[in-house]
């Protein structure tokens, strides 16, 4: 099957070797009873696909010789159902990754990852290095280095490395924790922030206990926003393992959201919350729409988590944060460990004179 497990409307799956016509036959009755070796190729069948505990309907192509595409209904039930019958007749189930054959270069690389992407937005800048930008890109250094031009080719390849901390997350959502103090209006936020009700919400402090993440996108990149328990002083031992939780995801998110509460005069200041770390962090006081404040007095962004006023303003922060710059649709990123490891090492390699070895791995990179 070429189409993952979800809630997408078709699910494909491909039958290939000697003998796959006679497999598809056994279970494909068509609409206009033409056999499938007299049916020409690329020709789109309409018809059924009968077992002895189910009637499907799809349809089918005849894609090459001993090739056949089956498009049936998707998620699990049926695609499962075709590649059952499929398995007793003979045929050999093979992973995706098996059937067509992956190997370690940029173009299987990027074959793999775009399976991964979360947005149409990633899956385009990831579609343009399955196209060949990011090999472009490394042939010209390659280019540059084996003409003694080494300053320039060290150049585009730092510019390469400061790509990976964008381009890791093609395929892995930017992750944003929302803390605070009790009640605040954290979860109130998350549930504003992806627009339906992920985190409970009730008026009983330290309700939130564990962490509880909800996937959204925002201006086309991929989220994930983490709610967590409320950040205080706690016999609870419950609450004492949720708070020791959320300090772990602080200190690997990629941005924090301190949520502060305008109606309460004895709310932490945002340093006092999470203590001093390098993680990006957007100051927000949430509640705005029970008092009455000077927007200019206050140091951070108001929000009504209730009401929704601010929260479009939040989002546009949240995306200025995290993707301040995003690099052009066809630029060359780097979107593996494997390719920003071997791009260290050719960095490495020049730097201590070892040219040969560099131009190696470069090489082999290119490949």
């Amino acid at each position: 099957m070429l189409t993952p497990l979800g809630r997408g409307a078709i699910a494909s799956i491909v039958v290939e070797g000697p003998g796959s016509i006679e497999v598809v036959e056994h279970f494909f009755r068509g609409q206009t009873r033409l056999p499938l070796d007299q049916a020409p190729c690329n020709r789109i069948l309409f018809g059924r696909w009968q077992t002895a505990a189910t009637s499907e309907e799809l349809v089918i192509c005849r894609s090459e010789v001993n090739r056949i595409e089956i498009h049936c209904h998707g998620g699990h039930a049926a695609p499962q159902s075709v590649l059952s019958s499929l398995q007793t007749r003979g045929c050999r189930v093979l992973p995706w990754r098996q059937f067509l054959g992956t190997s370690a270069t940029i173009a299987a690389e990027a074959m793999a990852a775009l399976t991964e992407c979360e947005t149409e937005r990633t899956a385009a800048i990831l579609l343009k290095q399955y196209g060949g930008v990011l090999v472009q890109e490394l042939r010209r250094i390659l280019q540059q280095l084996q003409s003694n031009e080494q300053n320039q080719g060290l150049a585009r390849l730092h510019a390469l490395i400061a790509s990976w901390d964008f381009g890791q997350h093609l395929t892995r959502p930017w992750q944003i924790v929302v803390t605070g103090a009790p009640n605040v209006g954290k979860s109130s936020l998350v549930n504003a922030l992806v627009g339906f009700r992920r985190s409970i919400v009730t008026d009983q402090a330290g309700t939130t206990r564990d962490l509880v993440a909800a996937d959204t996108a925002i201006d086309g990149w991929p989220i994930r926003l983490v709610d967590t328990a409320g950040l205080r002083s706690t016999a609870n031992v419950v609450e004492k393992q949720g708070i020791s939780l959320a300090r772990q995801q602080i200190r690997t998110a990629d941005l924090v959201l301190e949520i502060h509460d305008l109606t309460v005069s004895s709310d932490p200041q945002p340093q006092d919350l999470v203590g001093h770390h390098e993680t990006p962090r957007i100051t927000v006081w949430n509640k705005i729409d029970l008092v009455d404040v000077d927007a200019t007095a206050i140091s951070g962004l108001l929000t009504s988590a209730r009401t929704g006023w601010g929260i479009q303003n939040l989002i546009d922060h949240i995306s200025q944060k995290l993707v301040g710059n995003p690099p052009a649709l066809s630029a060359p990123v780097l979107f593996t460990s494997r390719q920003y490891q071997l791009v260290q090492e050719v960095i490495a390699c020049l730097r201590d004179g070892r040219v040969p070895l560099a131009l190696q791995n470069l090489t082999r990179l290119c490949c």
